[in-house]
C-alpha cells in the first residue's frame, strides 16, 4: 500500500469508520447508483452487515440515499475527511488552548500549594509554637503536680496538728480515764455498805435474838424446846460466819479488781505502745507522701532531658522540615515539569502540525483521484479546467496558506512557547537557589541564636530546681531522725512513769486489803465463831436447867451474847472504815501526782514535737512556693520570649518566600499562561478562518462543479435509470411524462406523492394478463391528472421533466444505456424521441381498454441485472483505485448560462465593495469596519466562490477587531480603501 493510500485510509478512520466500512466505500467509488445488494456483493460483505455499513457512510457524508421504490445509494467524494483532518487539528489546538494554561495553572497551583506548606514554614512554626506552648506548660503542670505532691506534703501539718490534738486530747484522755478509773473507786463505798451490813447485823442480831428469845421464852412451854434454841444456835452458828466471809470475800474481789487498777494499768500500757507507734505510722505517713518529693528531682530529670533534647528535636525538625521542603515543595517537580514541557509541547505541537501538513498536502491526490473515479465522464467534458481549477485551489489553500501558517507557527509559537518556558524554569531555578539560601541561613541563625539561649534557660531551671530539691530533703530527713529518736523516746519514758506510779498505788491498795482481809479473818470470825461456840455450849448446859435458869439464860443472853455481837460487829465497822480512808488517801496522792507531774511532762513533750513540725513544714512550703513562682515567672517567660524571637525569625522568612512566589506566579500568569493562550487562540483563529474558507471554497467548488456536470449526465442499466427517474419525480413542477420498457419498471412510490395538478403522462407496455399492472393501472387511471398509453416495442426508457430536463435511454434487452440534461439543445433534440414514442402508444381510458389490448410478451428469464460500466477496481484497505475505461468522449465547451451567472457575480461583488467604501468614508468604529469587511468575505464566499480575496480581507478584518471600541485612524482609512480599490481591479 502506497503512503498515499495508507493517508486516505487514516483519514477515514478519523471520521469513526472501520477498515471494513473504509473498504466498503472505496469499492463502490465510481460505480454510480448502486443498489443494497450490490454494495453488498462489491464489498464482500452479508447483507446485513451492508446495511449497517451504508447507514454509517450516509451518517458521515461518504453516501447519498436515493429516493424511490427500492432505495439506491451513490457514493460521494471523501471532501468530509479532509475537512475532518483540518477540524482534528483546530480541535487539538482549541484544546491545546484550554489545556495547556489549565494544566499550567493547574501546575503551578500544585506547586504553590505544596510550596505553600513547606515554603511558609508551618510545620516548623507549628513545632515551634507547640514548644512554646508546651514546654512552659509542662513545666507549670510539673509545677503542679508537686504542688499537689506538697499538698498531700502539707499533711505535716496535718500531723503537728495531729499533736496538737494529742497534746490537748491526751492528758484530758488520761485525766478522764483517771476519773473513770476515781468513779470506779467509788464502788469502794461498798465497804461503808459492808459496815452498814455489820451495823445491821448487830442491829438485826440483837433484835432478832431479842425477839426469838421473847418468843421463845413465851412459847418455850407451847412450841419450841431450849434444843430448838441450840438447834437455831448452831445454825447461826454456822450460817453467820460463812456469811460474813462470803460478803467479805465478795468485796474482797471486788475491790481487788478495782484497787489493781487493771483497766488504767492496760490503758496506759496500750498508751505507751501505741502512741510511740501512732506517731511513727503519722510521721511514716508523712514521710511516704514526703518520698513524692523525689517527684521534684523527677522535674529535675524533665528539665535536663528538656535541656538535651528539646534543642535536638528543634534542630532534627527544622532539618526534616528542610528535607521535606526539598521533596515536597514541588520546586524540582515543578522544574521537572516545566523542563519536560518545553521539550514536550513543542514536539506535540511540530507532530501535530506535520500530520496536519501531511494531510493537507495529499489533498490534491485525493480530490484528482476522486475525481477521475468518480467524475471521469464530467472531466471528459469540461477538459483540463477542472485540473487547472484544483491546481489553483491547492497552489492557494494548500501550499502557500500552509507554509504561511507553518512559518507563523514555528516563529510565533514553538519559539514563543520555548522562550516563555525557559525564561519560567530559569526564574523558577533562581527562586530555588534563594529558598534554599534562606533556609542554610535560619538554620544557622537557629543554631547559634535560639538553641543556645534555650539550653540556658533550661540548664537555670535544673540548677534552681536541684538545690531545691537537695534542701527539703536534707530538712524533712533531720525532722525525721528527731521525731524518731528523740520525741518517741521521751513519750515512752513518761508513760512508763505514769505506768509505774499507777502500780505502785494499786500494790499499796491491795497490801491494805490483804492486810484488812487477815484481820477480818482472825478477830471477826474467829471471835465470832467463838461466842457462838459459847453460846451453843452455854445453851447445852442450860438446855436441862432451862426451866429453873431461864430467867438467868435470858439475862446472859441480853447481857453477855447480844452485848458481845454488838460489840465484835462495833470494832468490824470501825475497822472497814479505816481501810476505806487509807485507800482513799491513797487515791488521792496518785490522782494530784497524774494530774500534775505526768500530764505536764507529756503536755512538754507533745508540744516540742508539734513546734518542731510547724518549722519543719514552713520551711518546706516556702522553699517550694519560691522555687514556683522563679520558675512560673523567669523561666517560662524566658523561654517564651526566646521562641517568640523564632516564631518572629520564621515568619519573617516565611513572608519573604511567599512574596518571591507570589512574584513568580504574578510573572507565570501574565508572561506564560497569557502569552500561551494569546498565541493558541491566534492558531485556533488562524485555523478557523483556514477551515472556514476551505469549507466555503469546497462548498462554491462543488456547486459550481455540481451545476456543470449536472447540465449532461449518463445513466448506465436499469436500476440507474429507475434511480434517475425517482430523482426528477421529487423536482417535478407541472408537466411529468415517463416512457419504460413496461409498466411494472416504473417506481410509482415517489408518483403517489405527486400533487393533483401536475400532469403526467405514462407510456409502456401494458400486459393486461399481469396482475400487478393491473392493479397499479386501476390505481391512477381514474385520476383527470393522468394520462396512460400503451408503448409496445420496449425499445425506450427515459423521462421530461417541464420542458427543462431530459433523459433518454436506449434498451437492447436487458441492457439500458441513456444520457440526461438540462441543456435546451438536448431537450430539443431528444423531446421528439420521446414524443413519437407516446404518437405511437395506444391511448388507455379505463381497465377495459387495457383488458382489450393484445400483448406478446418475451418471457423475461431472470430479473434484469444492474449493469455497471467496465471500472475494475483494484484496490487495497487503504482505498487505493485504478481506473481503467476504454470509452473516448470528446470535451464540450462550457455552457453560456455558466459564464454570464459568474459575471453577474463578479458584478455583485465589485458593487459590495464599492458599498463599503461609501461606509469607510463615515469615519466609523474599527469594529463596524471590521464586521463589514466579515460581511463581504461571506458575499463573496457564497456569490462568487472562493478567491485569494478571502484571506486578504480576512487579515485586514481581524486587526480592526482587535480593538473593536476604538475610532478608526488616518492611516488604517488609507490603507483599507487602497485595498478595496485593488480588489476592484482584480476582480
Amino acid at each position: 500500500m502506497t503512503e498515499e493510500g495508507l493517508d486516505s485510509h487514516k483519514a477515514l478512520e478519523r471520521l469513526g469508520l472501520t477498515s471494513g466500512e473504509i473498504n466498503a466505500y472505496f469499492s463502490v467509488v465510481g460505480k454510480g447508483i448502486c443498489l443494497m445488494n450490490e454494495i453488498a456483493v462489491h464489498a464482500n460483505m452479508e447483507l446485513s452487515e451492508a446495511k449497517n455499513t451504508v447507514a454509517k457512510l450516509i451518517e458521515k457524508g461518504l453516501l447519498k440515499e436515493v429516493p424511490g421504490r427500492t432505495p439506491r445509494f451513490q457514493a460521494l467524494p471523501p471532501y468530509a475527511a479532509l475537512l475532518n483532518q483540518l477540524e482534528t487539528f483546530r480541535d487539538y489546538v482549541s484544546q491545546l488552548r484550554n489545556d495547556v494554561p489549565q494544566q499550567l495553572k493547574r501546575e503551578f497551583d500544585k506547586f504553590e500549594e505544596g510550596f505553600a506548606r513547606v515554603s511558609g514554614l508551618e510545620d516548623f512554626k507549628k513545632f515551634i509554637t507547640s514548644v512554646k506552648e508546651d514546654i512552659p506548660a509542662q513545666l507549670t503542670d510539673k509545677l503542679t503536680e508537686l504542688s499537689k505532691t506538697f499538698e498531700k506534703f502539707e499533711q505535716l501539718e496535718e500531723f503537728e496538728q495531729f499533736i496538737r490534738d494529742m497534746r490537748n486530747s491526751v492528758p484530758a484522755d488520761l485525766s478522764q480515764r483517771f476519773e473513770s478509773f476515781g468513779g470506779q473507786f467509788d464502788k469502794l463505798k461498798g465497804m461503808e455498805e459492808f459496815r452498814n451490813f455489820v451495823s445491821q447485823i448487830r442491829d438485826k442480831a440483837r433484835k432478832e435474838l431479842t425477839d426469838r428469845f421473847s418468843s421463845l421464852e413465851t412459847e418455850f412451854t407451847e412450841l419450841k424446846t431450849l434444843d430448838d434454841l441450840k438447834d437455831k444456835f448452831t445454825e447461826i452458828k454456822t450460817t453467820v460466819p460463812q456469811k460474813l466471809r462470803g460478803s467479805f470475800s465478795n468485796f474482797q474481789e471486788q475491790f481487788k479488781e478495782l484497787a489493781g487498777l487493771t483497766g488504767f494499768k492496760d490503758f496506759v500500757g496500750t498508751v505507751k505502745e501505741s502512741l510511740p507507734q501512732k506517731i511513727s505510722a503519722e510521721f511514716a505517713q508523712i514521710e511516704s507522701q514526703f518520698t513524692q518529693l523525689k517527684k521534684l528531682q523527677d522535674f529535675a530529670n524533665f528539665v535536663r532531658t528538656i535541656t538535651a533534647e528539646v534543642p535536638e528535636q528543634m534542630v532534627d525538625k527544622f532539618r526534616g522540615f528542610e528535607d521535606k521542603f526539598r521533596s515536597v515543595s514541588g520546586l524540582e517537580e515543578f522544574r521537572d515539569f516545566l523542563t519536560d514541557l518545553k521539550s514536550h509541547i513543542p514536539r506535540e505541537l511540530e507532530g501535530q502540525f506535520t500530520d496536519f501538513e501531511k494531510q493537507i498536502r495529499n489533498i490534491k491526490t485525493e480530490i484528482l483521484n476522486t475525481e477521475t473515479a468518480v467524475m471521469g465522464n464530467y472531466q471528459r467534458l469540461m477538459g483540463d479546467s477542472f485540473t487547472e481549477f484544483i491546481n489553483a485551489f491547492v497552489s492557494d489553500v494548500v501550499v502557500e496558506q500552509l507554509e504561511s501558517l507553518k512559518t507563523l507557527f514555528q516563529e510565533q509559537v514553538i519559539e514563543g512557547v520555548q522562550q516563555i518556558l525557559g525564561k519560567v524554569l530559569l526564574k523558577t531555578q533562581t527562586m530555588s537557589q534563594e529558598v534554599l539560601d534562606s533556609f542554610d541561613q535560619l538554620r544557622q541563625w537557629l543554631m547559634e541564636e535560639i538553641i543556645s539561649g534555650l539550653k540556658s534557660s533550661l540548664e537555670a531551671v535544673n540548677t534552681k530546681v536541684e538545690a531545691a530539691s537537695s534542701g527539703v530533703t536534707e530538712g524533712f530527713n533531720r525532722l525525721r531522725d528527731w521525731i524518731t529518736t528523740q520525741v518517741t523516746g521521751d513519750l515512752e519514758r513518761n508513760l512508763t512513769e505514769v505506768e509505774q506510779g499507777a502500780q505502785d498505788a494499786s500494790q499499796k491498795v491491795i497490801g491494805a486489803i490483804d492486810t484488812l482481809q487477815k484481820w477480818f479473818d482472825e478477830k471477826v470470825i474467829s471471835g465470832l465463831s467463838v461466842i457462838l461456840t459459847n453460846m451453843e455450849t452455854k445453851l447445852g448446859e442450860v438446855s436441862q436447867k432451862a426451866s429453873e435458869s431461864l430467867k438467868d439464860v435470858k439475862g446472859w443472853f441480853v447481857k453477855d451474847a447480844i452485848q458481845g455481837i454488838e460489840t465484835t460487829l462495833a470494832e468490824t465497822q470501825n475497822s472497814v472504815e479505816k481501810v476505806q480512808l487509807e485507800v482513799q488517801a491513797s487515791l488521792k496522792t496518785l490522782e494530784d501526782w497524774f494530774k500534775g507531774e505526768a500530764v505536764n511532762q507529756l503536755e512538754d513533750a507533745l508540744g516540742k514535737v508539734e513546734e518542731r513540725v510547724g518549722d519543719a513544714t514552713k520551711g518546706v512550703l516556702e522553699g517550694f512556693d519560691e522555687m514556683k513562682s522563679w520558675v512560673g515567672t523567669d523561666v517560662i517567660d524566658t523561654i517564651k520570649e526566646t521562641l517568640d524571637d523564632v516564631t518572629e525569625k520564621v515568619q519573617s522568612a516565611s513572608s519573604q518566600i511567599e512574596k518571591e512566589v507570589f512574584k513568580l506566579k504574578t510573572m507565570f500568569e501574565n508572561r506564560v499562561v497569557n502569552n500561551t493562550f494569546s498565541m493558541l487562540s491566534g492558531i485556533e483563529d488562524r485555523l478557523w478562518e483556514s477551515e472556514a474558507t476551505m469549507k466555503a471554497f469546497w462548498d462554491k467548488a462543488l456547486s459550481e462543479i455540481t451545476f456543470r456536470f449536472q447540465e449532461v449526465w449518463f445513466v448506465q442499466g436499469a436500476e440507474a435509470m429507475v434511480g434517475e427517474i425517482t430523482s426528477i419525480v421529487q423536482r417535478v413542477k407541472s408537466k411529468l411524462y415517463i416512457i419504460a420498457p413496461r409498466l411494472e419498471d416504473i417506481d410509482f412510490v415517489p408518483i403517489r406523492n405527486l400533487s393533483n395538478r401536475i400532469n403526467v403522462r405514462i407510456a409502456a407496455n401494458i400486459d393486461p394478463e399481469s396482475e400487478e399492472e393491473m392493479k397499479l393501472l386501476s390505481e391512477f387511471i381514474e385520476k383527470t391528472n393522468f394520462s396512460f398509453r400503451h408503448y409496445p416495442d420496449e425499445n425506450i426508457w427515459g423521462v421530461s421533466k417541464d420542458m427543462e430536463e431530459i433523459i433518454l435511454g436506449a434498451v437492447s434487452g436487458l441492457d439500458v444505456a441513456g444520457v440526461g440534461s438540462v441543456i435546451d439543445e438536448h431537450i430539443k433534440n431528444f423531446n421528439p424521441v420521446l414524443e413519437g414514442a407516446w404518437m405511437k402508444g395506444r391511448p388507455i381510458k379505463s381497465i377495459d381498454d387495457a383488458r382489450m389490448i393484445t400483448v406478446k410478451r418475451i418471457p423475461r428469464k431472470v430479473k434484469r441485472k444492474i449493469v455497471t460500466t467496465t471500472t475494475t477496481v483494484t484496490g487495497s484497505q487503504g482505498g487505493e483505485i485504478n481506473v481503467a475505461d476504454d470509452r473516448k468522449i470528446s470535451p464540450e465547451a462550457i455552457s453560456e448560462s455558466f459564464a454570464t451567472k459568474k459575471a453577474e457575480s463578479k458584478g455583485a461583488v465589485i458593487e459590495k465593495i464599492s458599498e463599503i467604501s461609501g461606509f469607510l468614508g463615515t469615519n466609523p468604529q474599527k469594529g463596524q469596519m471590521g464586521q463589514k469587511l466579515d460581511e463581504l468575505k461571506e458575499f463573496i464566499i457564497n456569490n462568487y466562490g472562493f478567491s485569494r480575496l478571502v484571506f486578504d480581507i480576512s487579515k485586514i478584518s481581524r486587526k480592526l477587531l482587535q480593538e473593536p471600541d476604538k475610532p478608526i485612524t488616518d492611516t488604517e482609512i488609507q490603507e483599507t480603501s487602497q485595498a478595496l480599490e485593488s480588489w476592484k481591479e482584480r476582480l
